[in-house]
């Protein structure tokens, strides 16, 4: 494994917030994945890694008590029971498509151990029992398009490729709640929710 994938400048950052006022988590992640076509096994395996990661992060994120100090008009802050529950957001460039194992498995949470993927490379637990991760990810694109479940043509457009290959994922649904709605704009700065 070390050859292949710990030779890879690849990064990721996962950001914990909480909100002031009443308390509530989010989760918030941005990876840059291997860009080469031919090392379909290494992005997966980047990806299963940076899944691991969240998970423990946000594992621990959830075991922390409860903020006590809220905001007015908030009584109590949420309890998560693990981090599966807290809400979370992860984006990047995971230089794959849609057809992918990475995104198979950040979408359907699950990636067999054969994964074609993988190819007849051997990466311990991951090629004998398979990849998995609980936080049932949505890409934001997937209500853009012809059909249900549709990504955007192309967030890359290049001489030598266009397609899909970056997708911000999120465990909320629908992603766009994020974004102020019309009715937020006429709602004061202290009844508008921000991170």
């Amino acid at each position: 494994m070390f050859n292949r994938v710990m030779t890879k400048d690849n990064i990721a950052v996962v950001t914990l917030l909480e909100h002031r006022a009443s308390g509530a988590r989010l989760i918030v992640a941005n990876a840059h994945i291997h860009w080469d076509p031919e090392f379909r096994d290494v992005k997966l395996v980047q990806v299963a890694m940076l899944m691991e990661e969240i998970n423990k992060v946000a594992n621990d994120f959830a075991r922390l008590p409860p903020r006590m100090n809220l905001g007015e008009g908030h009584d109590k802050a949420p309890h998560y029971s693990n981090g599966s529950k807290i809400p979370t957001i992860i984006c990047g460039d995971f230089n794959s498509t849609p057809e992918s194992g990475v995104y198979q498995f950040l979408q359907s949470g699950r990636i067999a151990n054969d994964h074609d993927d993988f190819g007849d490379h051997v990466y311990g637990v991951y090629t004998q029992e398979g990849l998995n991760h609980r936080l049932g990810l949505k890409s934001a694109y997937s209500h853009v398009g012809s059909g249900a479940g549709s990504e955007l043509p192309f967030t890359n457009y290049t001489p030598g490729f266009k397609g899909a290959s970056s997708c911000p994922l999120s465990s909320l649904l629908p992603l766009s709640l994020l974004a102020p709605s019309p009715s937020s704009s006429r709602a004061s700065s202290s009844q508008r929710t921000t991170y």
